[in-house]
């Protein structure tokens, strides 16, 4: 089903994935000197059948992308929580900003928050990201129970 090489996007196929030693490597924007051939697959394809209590996405800008190929999780709000990597500077190249990932879970049925693990409560926020990097998508109607969950 998987193989070791293998980049989530919006679509299946192929794309150029930047190789290094460190754990930056991403999705190729532009041909890149040191970049591998490495299939490309949906979420809803991958991990389709099953249930999920959160996901977590952090790929170096490519969030939206991912999130676009999960169509069918995020119809079915599975997860009900999604942890993103929200950083201004790695959705700049692809013409994007933090409030059009914003914008697009929002129509997805999705509110974003940040998580303060001192008052143990989730905070709602129109621009989280300019909080913390790593933010909360929580679909709207789960919000109740991801919170009393929270304070147990």
């Amino acid at each position: 089903m998987c193989s070791s090489d293998l980049a989530v996007s919006d679509q299946d196929g192929q794309v150029q994935f930047t190789r290094g030693n460190d754990q930056t490597g991403r999705i190729a924007i532009e041909p890149a000197v040191s970049s591998v051939l490495v299939a490309a697959c949906r979420l809803d394809a991958v991990l389709a059948e099953r249930s999920f209590a959160m996901g977590k996405i952090d790929i170096e800008g490519y969030e939206l992308r991912a999130l676009q190929g999960a169509q069918q999780l995020l119809k079915a709000a599975n997860p009900p929580v999604w942890q993103l990597e929200c950083v201004g500077r790695l959705l700049r190249p692809l013409g994007l900003r933090p409030a059009d990932l914003e914008q697009w879970l929002a129509a997805h049925g999705y509110a974003l928050a940040v998580y303060d693990a001192d008052r143990r409560e989730l905070m709602k926020s129109t621009a989280p990201w300019r909080l913390r990097k790593n933010i909360l998508a929580l679909h709207a109607p789960a919000w109740p129970t991801v919170e009393a969950r929270l304070r147990h």
